[in-house]
Parts: structure tokens; C-alpha cells; sequence
């Protein structure tokens, strides 16, 4: 017979060193991007220019940026959010 596994057998195993860093990889990513992203679309676009040699418009600039910023607001939510439901070790 197969045996259901018990939801409580697997709770106190502790996180290796691998899922503690990508863990804090999930934090740290976004909220540098945030950091260093700069104010104006002008300065966005020098920078895209700068890396990677493509001249954008300033539209396409504005877009790209508030898009980054709404993806990296999301991901530190959904860090936030798996931290806060995630269960406390013993």
C-alpha cells in the first residue's frame, strides 16, 4: 500500500545554502534595479545607448522604464509575500 505523505514530516527540514541565496538573490535583484535606475527617460535611454549600443526614442525609453519599475515593485511584493505565508522553522 502506498503511504500518504505526512504534510508535517517535511516541516523542520532546513533550507541549504543554495535556496537561502536564491532567496536573497530575490530581494536584492529588484531593489538594485530600483536603486539605480535614474529619474528621466533621456538618462535611461544614454544608458541603454551606453550598454548596448541601440539609440532608443524617448517614448520607447518611458515605457521601458516604467515597465522595469512596475516589474521590480512586483517581485519585491511577491518576495514580501511568500516571506510573510512562508512557515517559521523550529
Amino acid at each position: 500500500m502506498f503511504n500518504s505523505m505526512n504534510p508535517r514530516c517535511c516541516a523542520n527540514i532546513q533550507p541549504s545554502w543554495f535556496g537561502r541565496s536564491i532567496t536573497t538573490v530575490k530581494w536584492i535583484v529588484p531593489g538594485t534595479i530600483l536603486v539605480l535606475m535614474p529619474k528621466c527617460p533621456l538618462c535611461f535611454a544614454a544608458y541603454i545607448a551606453a550598454a548596448t549600443g541601440l539609440g532608443i526614442s524617448f517614448s520607447t525609453a518611458a515605457t521601458i522604464r516604467i515597465f522595469l519599475m512596475v516589474s521590480c515593485i512586483g517581485l519585491i511584493a511577491t518576495a514580501l509575500i511568500k516571506t510573510i505565508r512562508r512557515p517559521r522553522f523550529r
